[in-house]
């Protein structure tokens, strides 16, 4: 039973991982093209998928998949990559 309710937590959260983060890779290579045009593209959203998908590998009805929790922030760029961005860029304004 204990299974079945890992299952049904896993395959949602895992699939709005997926889903986030080909959305953010996919308006992150929009905001690339257009910006060369100077058109507007979406946003971002921003760390729900990385965490969506480290909370995936937390409850994943496969256990050493736990180890591997980290994994998402990185790979979603809304999230890990975003995060060391916004410290670069708050690095370069104070060094103005």
């Amino acid at each position: 039973m204990f299974d079945l309710v890992r299952w049904l937590l896993f395959v949602p959260l895992a699939g709005l991982f997926v889903v986030g983060a080909v959305a953010n890779a996919w308006i992150v290579s929009m905001m690339w093209r257009r910006s060369a045009a100077n058109e507007h593209a979406p946003s971002m959203v921003p760390f729900a998928p990385g965490l969506a998908g480290v909370l995936a590998c937390l409850v994943a009805p496969w256990p050493p998949l736990v180890r591997w929790a980290w994994l998402p922030l990185l790979l979603d760029v809304g999230s890990g990559p975003y995060i060391l961005l916004l410290l670069w860029a708050a690095w370069r304004d104070k060094r103005r």
